[in-house]
Parts: structure tokens; C-alpha cells; sequence
């Protein structure tokens, strides 16, 4: 009858809204395991970087102590360096610190205890810019869509229910057999019958009526929660795609930066050590190389993160690349 039809409407769309869960948790572990995953390795070249800023200001400080002790450096500039030398001990420090608690975030992301340690063989990478067309025909495989339809498809089962308890449920019988009294009987009989029944008593049309009230109510809420997250998924997307596309351009534009800082820093170099340059000059120019240094870092890692929340956007699952 048309009730056991819409049950079994029912359960279909049942497992399809557990299917969708299923892959919405999935991009949900991605979405986690790949920010712990890369922030763990962006603090590993961070260390590896600021190792290489101490290293420069440590050999910076030496040089123009000696200018010191040879009476040609001012005893302000030496500090000046022994202090900048200090910072970046302490900014090395910190990121050590940090390397730590990146660990502990990307163990509790695999479920691994708190104390496993160990590193990552890798390094942050530039993220491809993704076409605009790959966001739109995205949009209506979405897992929050998929698992969307599938409400509907349920509520409209629970409609199709409503209305059985109005519609007559007509039912056949058959039966056929043979009777006598010996032990093969020989006279063949057989009967039919068909059986009407309409439920006016049991529940009645008032009760069938705000039943079917009430689900036409749900169905509409459905689609309209569909129509809904489909307009905040877009906007979702656009915006994540908009931040990655300018995370990748800034990428590029820090990358003209430390080039240009090593340039800069390699010419300083000859010239202060020969005398054409003061201290002050050429302090600017190392400085500004460890910020443009620290800045390219930055740079990529932003892209990789805004990459992964463009991936989030669209709730791209584990076993999607």
C-alpha cells in the first residue's frame, strides 16, 4: 500500500543522510589533520630560518665588535648589534616552544598520544590558483546539499504517509484447494475475495488533515533549509577562493622582496666592510632582510592555509586529493 511505499521512501533517504554525514565528517578530519599538519612543518622551517637570522646577527656582532675594539665602530652600534643578536635568540627560542605545542596538535589530529614527537621530510608548497568553474560545479555535489536533498526526499515520504491514512487500502485474497473424502480428493475448490477499508473512524480526515499540514510544512522548511545553505556555501566559496587567489598573488610579491633583500644585503656587505656604507645604513638593510625573510615565510604559509580552507569550503574529503 501506498504507506509501506512511502516507508520504504523513508529509509532511503535515511542511509543517503547518513552517507552525507559520513563524508561531512570526513572533510571535517581533513579540514583538521591538514592545518595541524602544516602549521607543524611551517614551524620547523621557521626554525630552520630564524637558525639562519641568528647565525647572520651573530656574525654581524662579531665583526663590528672588532670595529669597536679597533676604534672604528661607536660602541652604540656594537650594542645595537649584540641586542638584535639577542632578539633573534629569543625569537628562535620561541619557535622551539612552538614546535612543541605544533606536535601536540597534530598528534591529538591523528589520535596519537600527546608525547609522540618526531618531524616532518617535507615543506610547504605554493598552492596552484583553481579555475572559478571548479567552485560552480562544485556547489550542487556538495556533501551539506546531497545530504539537504536527502531531507527532502524524506519529507516528502512523510507526506506521501500523511495522505495513505486518507486513501482506501484495497487488498486481495486467493485461495484454492480440493476436497473430498478419500485421501486424494477429487473436487477442486477455490474462493477469492477482496477486502476495502477506509479508516474514517480511526483517526478520522481532521487527524489525516493537520497531519498532512504539518508534513507539507516540513517539506517546504526543507527545501527552503536547502535553498539556504546553498546560498551560504556560494558565498563560503567565493570568499575562500577570493583569499586564496590573493594569498598566491602575495606569495609572488614576497618572493620579489627576499630577492631583492639578498641583493641589497650581499652589496651592503662589500660596502660596509670596505667603508663606503655607515652602520646605520647597512644595519637597515640586514634588518629589512630578516623581515622580508620572516614575510616570504608568512607568505606561503597563508597560501597553504587559505588553500585548505578553500578545500574546507568546498568539503573536500579525505579520499579526495
Amino acid at each position: 500500500n501506498l504507506k509501506d511505499y512511502a516507508g520504504i521512501g523513508l529509509a532511503a533517504a535515511g542511509l543517503d543522510q547518513a552517507r552525507c554525514d559520513e563524508r561531512l565528517a570526513s572533510a571535517q578530519v581533513r579540514y583538521q589533520l591538514r592545518q595541524a599538519y602544516f602549521q607543524l612543518l611551517y614551524t620547523q622551517e621557521q626554525i630552520t630560518l630564524l637558525e639562519q637570522i641568528r647565525k647572520i646577527r651573530q656574525t654581524n656582532a662579531q665583526m663590528v665588535a672588532l670595529a669597536y675594539n679597533s676604534g672604528r665602530e661607536s660602541k652604540g652600534n656594537m650594542l645595537i648589534t649584540q641586542a638584535d643578536l639577542s632578539a633573534s635568540e629569543a625569537d628562535l627560542a620561541q619557535a622551539q616552544r612552538t614546535l612543541r605545542v605544533a606536535q601536540q596538535a597534530l598528534n591529538h589530529a591523528l589520535g596519537r598520544p600527546a608525547a609522540a614527537t618526531g618531524t616532518l621530510n617535507d615543506q610547504c608548497y605554493i598552492p596552484a590558483a583553481p579555475a572559478w568553474e571548479t567552485m560552480a560545479a562544485a556547489l550542487p555535489n556538495l556533501p551539506q546539499i546531497r545530504r539537504d536533498e536527502a531531507a527532502i526526499a524524506q519529507s516528502r515520504a512523510s507526506l506521501q504517509q500523511a495522505w495513505s491514512e486518507a486513501v482506501p487500502n484495497l487488498s486481495a485474497n486467493y485461495t484454492r484447494g480440493w476436497t473430498g473424502q478419500t485421501f486424494f480428493p477429487p473436487n477442486p475448490a477455490w474462493t477469492a475475495s477482496l477486502n476495502l477499508t477506509w479508516p474514517i473512524f480511526s483517526g478520522g480526515p481532521t487527524t489525516t488533515y493537520f497531519a498532512v499540514a504539518a508534513a507539507q510544512d516540513q517539506l517546504d522548511k526543507t527545501e527552503a533549509d536547502k535553498t539556504a545553505d546553498l546560498e551560504q556555501l556560494q558565498a563560503a566559496a567565493e570568499s575562500s577562493w577570493s583569499a586564496l587567489m590573493s594569498a598566491i598573488a602575495q606569495v609572488g610579491v614576497q618572493k620579489q622582496y627576499q630577492d631583492a633583500a639578498l641583493q641589497r644585503e650581499a652589496e651592503a656587505n662589500i660596502e660596509y666592510s670596505n667603508g663606503l656604507l655607515v652602520f646605520e645604513n647597512w644595519n637597515q638593510v640586514v634588518t629589512a632582510l630578516v623581515v622580508y625573510e620572516k614575510q616570504y615565510l608568512s607568505a606561503r604559509l597563508n597560501a597553504v592555509l587559505a588553500e585548505i580552507n578553500w578545500q574546507n569550503a568546498l568539503q573536500t574529503t579525505l579520499e579526495e586529493k
